[in-house]
């Protein structure tokens, strides 16, 4: 059985996850990249240096490797997945209407697919120090990258310390998950996992704690999907907070199929013109950074260029400047600072999401 039906259903419901594993990457060649990763490592003089125990996570024997080598492991490794042309997979994944997809590979497949096809999406990934250019928004699918993002070294997992330090971050009571990612698990039914190998001690840890977010209502139902080539062990099933349902598909057989049956339901998502959607974005990103001059600038412009009066905004400058004067000043006491600051961002969001495009 290979429960398409059932996460078709759930899919149309919006109720349904992805959860990409260490083993799913793969590139055209049908390589999985876990193993081309590890022989390139090899290749370039880490064979006896890193522990190999973690699928795609490359963390040294050395408790406290050298900068020099941390250096040479973080070039390695962004050199390696920068010449990966991924599996045609990845520009259907996109398509499904998952509510969120969560990955535990470092690599950026899925967020170059999404804009290469004019999706919209949030994209988030573990970070000790934490994302900065982030701003939730419930009503698109999250992808979110457990095991950092190749493109910003010091998020990426090299050493035992910080592989523990990550496990202990997510799992504590002050972890970084996304508030849409939590909202999505918490709301979702029907969890399908590619490309794990279960029997690793630290996937029931990270399962628990993202079920932890998951409503338990008296009439809950919910269930793992697991890919054959997952499921090594049946005894693994009572590590596991949820029933687990084993598939005879394989990942990619089980993810074209999916593909192919939402296509002919009519439930793949449409391609939008997302060039102003994304200005509008790209404005409230520097409003949640406090660019709020560079963010009043950009949005004028935009009213110029569709001929709208923009003299509003231009008094919504000047009124940000005096505050920001007052403030310097200490002409005027925190309380009203927040109340002012407050009523000129509200405006300013107000004006962005009344721009018609």
């Amino acid at each position: 059985m290979d429960y398409i039906d059932l996460c078709i259903n759930y899919l149309e419901k919006g109720k349904c996850i992805l959860f990409l594993g260490p083993r799913f990457a793969i590139n055209n060649q049908g390589e999985f990249l876990h193993k081309g990763l590890k022989k390139h490592l090899e290749e370039n003089g880490f064979k006896e240096k890193l522990d190999y125990s973690f699928d795609n996570l490359f963390i040294f024997n050395d408790s406290k490797p050298n900068s020099l080598e941390k250096m040479r492991l973080n070039i390695a490794l962004k050199n390696f997945y920068e010449k990966q042309i991924p599996h045609k997979i990845y520009s259907m994944i996109p398509f499904l209407p998952f509510q969120a997809i969560v990955s535990c590979s470092p690599d950026l497949f899925l967020k170059k697919s999404f804009e290469e096809n004019n999706l919209l999406f949030n994209f988030q990934y573990f970070s000790h120090k934490g994302t900065s250019d982030y701003i939730a928004d419930g009503d698109l699918p999250i992808i979110y990258n457990v095991f950092g993002n190749i493109e910003k070294e010091d998020s990426l997992i090299t050493s035992h310390e910080s592989f523990f330090k990550s496990m202990i971050s997510i799992m504590g009571d002050e972890q970084k998950i996304p508030i849409d990612l939590k909202n999505s698990i918490a709301h979702s039914n029907v969890f399908i996992f590619c490309g794990f190998d279960l029997t690793k001690w630290y996937i029931p840890m990270l399962i628990h704690k993202l079920n932890s977010y998951r409503k338990k209502d008296d009439d809950d139902i919910s269930a793992a999907i697991i890919n054959k080539e997952n499921f090594k062990n049946l005894k693994t099933n009572r590590l596991y907070p949820i029933e687990l349902l084993l598939s005879e598909a394989e990942s990619l057989k089980m993810l074209g199929k999916l593909y192919e049956l939402t296509k002919n339901k009519g439930l793949l998502k449409k391609p939008k013109s997302i060039r102003e959607t994304t200005k509008s974005r790209e404005i409230k990103n520097l409003l949640a950074d406090n660019n709020i001059n560079f963010a009043i600038d950009s949005i004028i412009l935009i009213y110029e260029q569709k001929e709208i009066n923009s003299s509003e905004l231009i008094l919504i400058k000047s009124r940000y400047n005096r505050l920001k004067s007052a403030q310097r000043t200490g002409t005027i006491s925190s309380d009203n600072s927040n109340l002012e600051m407050n009523q000129i961002m509200s405006t300013l969001i107000d004006l962005v999401d009344k721009i018609e495009y």
